[in-house]
């Protein structure tokens, strides 16, 4: 049913503040979730980058002190926090890698349902065979029935 039918349909019974008014209510219940999902979806995109920030954040912490007394020297710690933040930019990667894994599996579980389930060809082959000798039947009831007609068309002919 398309959606101008259900709006004549709801028109005819006198429905519209009916309809309107649940849909306003569903529409009132789905925000709360929308909203759970949106702050859900900003706080995983900011894990990461987090961790990151405090893990650079201790490194140059424990560090200075070693920087300071000459046991390592400035530019291993500079390279350290680079090699740190692009293990945060990839574990992004990966998480964004992982989120789009996820939201694959879904599909990918339905058709593999579909895939399983039981086939209907036997049943399909069993029918068609049926409608294909009914078929032949039928030609050959009409064959001999043309047959006939030539018999007595030509037998009449011939007693004329």
């Amino acid at each position: 049913m398309h959606a101008h039918n259900n709006h004549k349909l709801i028109n005819a019974y006198e429905k519209k503040t009916t309809v309107v008014r649940y849909f306003e209510n569903v529409l009132m219940q789905q925000r709360k979730g929308v909203m759970d999902l949106k702050s859900f979806t900003f706080w995983n995109a900011q894990l990461i980058p987090w961790i990151t920030l405090l893990a650079i954040g201790f490194y140059i912490g424990a560090s200075a002190k070693m920087v300071l007394g000459g046991r390592i020297s400035l530019g291993a710690l500079v390279t350290t926090i680079n090699v740190y933040k692009d293990l945060g930019d990839r574990f992004s990667t990966i998480l964004d890698g992982l989120k789009a894994l996820s939201k694959a599996i879904s599909p990918l579980s339905g058709l593999t349902i579909q895939f399983n389930l039981e086939t209907d060809i036997p049943a399909l082959l069993g029918l068609t065979m049926k409608i294909s000798i009914g078929f032949i039947f039928l030609i050959y009831s009409y064959i001999d029935i043309l047959i006939s007609y030539i018999y007595i068309y030509v037998y009449h002919i011939h007693i004329i």
